[in-house]
Formats: C-alpha cells, sequence, structure tokens
C-alpha cells in the first residue's frame, strides 16, 4: 500500500486536493502520497552528492585544506541543482499542486541548474569545513569550548538560511544576494519558526553523523529529503505570508513554458 498510493510517479499527479490535516498527521499524509517521488528524487541527490563525499574524505585522509576547500566547492556545484530539483518537489507536495511531477521534476533541473551553482558550491565548502570540525570534536579530547561554539553556530546559521534559500530558488527569479538578504529578513522577522527548522534538521543530521555507519541505511531512505520536507513544513506558512506564494501561483521549475507554443499551465502563472 506504501507503494500502491504513489506508483505512477514517473508521469502521474499529485492529488491537489483541499487537506485538512495537520501536524504530524499532515507529514505523514504527505510522505504517503510521494514516497516514491521521494524516494527517486533522494536518490539522485545521493548520487550527485558521492563526489563531493568521497573528496572530502579523501582530503580529510591527506589532511589537506586545500584539497578539502576544493573537493567541498565543485562536488557542492555537482550536488546544487539535484537539491533543487528535490526542493522543488518537495514544495510542489507541500502546496498540494497537480500535475505530471516527473516532467516538473526534469523541467526543474533545466530551469535551475546555473542558479543553483553558486549556492552549490558555498554550501559544499561550508559543510566540508563543518565536516572538519565534526570528525576533530569525534575524535579529538579537550578541544577549547570555542570549537564547540563556533561549530554550533556555523550548523545553526547554514541550517537557517538555506532552508529559505532554496525554496527561493526554485519559485522566484531573484539574484544571489537579494535572496541571501531575503533570509536574513525572515530569520530576523519569525525567530521561533526559524529556530524550530534549524532544530528539526540540526538534530536529524547531527544524529545521523554522530551514529555513523550504525545510520548509513537510512540514507537511501530519509536521505536528503525528510530534514528538507520537515523544514519547509515548519515554515511555508511564513514563506507564503511573506512572498505571497500561492496568490502569485509560482509553481517552482514554472518561470517559462516547456516549449514557445506551450500554454502555461495554472502553477505555471505569474
Amino acid at each position: 500500500m506504501l507503494f500502491e498510493r504513489s506508483y505512477q510517479f514517473l508521469g502521474g499527479s499529485t492529488s491537489g486536493g483541499p487537506r485538512q490535516k495537520k501536524g504530524l498527521a499532515r507529514v505523514w499524509e504527505l510522505i504517503m502520497d510521494n514516497t516514491a517521488r521521494f524516494l527517486v528524487s533522494n536518490l539522485i541527490c545521493l548520487i550527485c552528492m558521492l563526489p563531493c563525499a568521497l573528496g572530502i574524505a579523501y582530503a580529510l585522509s591527506e589532511n589537506s585544506p586545500i584539497l578539502l576547500a576544493l573537493a567541498g566547492l565543485v562536488g557542492g556545484m555537482l550536488f546544487g541543482p539535484s537539491y533543487a530539483a528535490l526542493s522543488d518537489g518537495v514544495l510542489l507536495a507541500v502546496r498540494d499542486l497537480p500535475g505530471e511531477w516527473w516532467r516538473k521534476y526534469l523541467r526543474a533541473w533545466r530551469v535551475n541548474w546555473k542558479d543553483s551553482l553558486v549556492p552549490g558550491g558555498i554550501l559544499g565548502c561550508l559543510v566540508a569545513v563543518l565536516t572538519y570540525e565534526f570528525c576533530t570534536i569525534k575524535f579529538e579530547q579537550r578541544l577549547p569550548t570555542s570549537m564547540y561554539v563556533c561549530a554550533l553556530v556555523a550548523v545553526v546559521v547554514l541550517l537557517a538560511f538555506f532552508t529559505y534559500l532554496w525554496p527561493q530558488l526554485v519559485y522566484a527569479d531573484l539574484k544571489l544576494h537579494q535572496m541571501l538578504n531575503n533570509c536574513m529578513m525572515m530569520l530576523l522577522a519569525h525567530p521561533l519558526v526559524s529556530v524550530a527548522a534549524t532544530l528539526v534538521q540540526a538534530a536529524y543530521w547531527g544524529l545521523l553523523l554522530w551514529f555513523f555507519p550504525f545510520t548509513a541505511i537510512l540514507i537511501p531512505l530519509t536521505g536528503v529529503w525528510l530534514p528538507n520536507l520537515l523544514g519547509l513544513m515548519i515554515v511555508y506558512n511564513q514563506l507564503n505570508q511573506d512572498f505571497k506564494i500561492e496568490e502569485r501561483q509560482l509553481g517552482g521549475a514554472a518561470r517559462q513554458p516547456e516549449t514557445e507554443d506551450e500554454a502555461p499551465e495554472e502553477d505555471d502563472i505569474d
């Protein structure tokens, strides 16, 4: 039954109907309706993440800061388009927009891949640095308190900024500095919601990394889509309030029609 409801992910439509459930029941409903879609987009993300992970692991084994930064930058740029497409699919699911998911997913790649290179590269570099900090904290003893504080602050800021950045990237045509400015404004305007979304994602990644490799079995199942979904669901009402997502009917990757003669769908209207 888990896969029957989302069997047609390669061309089927999302339900598009109104939702009445809230809280954890709402989360479970979205997961049940989009299981195969989330798993497929997660698998593609993991494949694109592999060069970054291998590069960071090699740089750590060689104890080379230059290789570490380079691996994070290049690997992050490879990972960025896949994560943008995944974020677009999660946003479509949260908004309950009907339409052929697989076609929208492929179009998200085509429309957003250039814009996601720089954010992906920045994210990759930050992840590389944080991975080094995490390994140092986990395997070294009696580290200065400042290292723990810096690592914690970096994780919180990183998760908070990118929680707001990726939704903007996939549904709005903005420059990177505009998106970063919007992220800062939303952090200041909605501190409680931002902290809640950040803590949920930090707890997920912290537990996953701390108990690795025992948690490796979860990576192909929940991987990157689950924290993305949880964080987005927490901040979505504020995103919709500030950016009028539903009023503008910007459907993720739908900033341009597929062909010049193609009429825009309902969720493609600016």
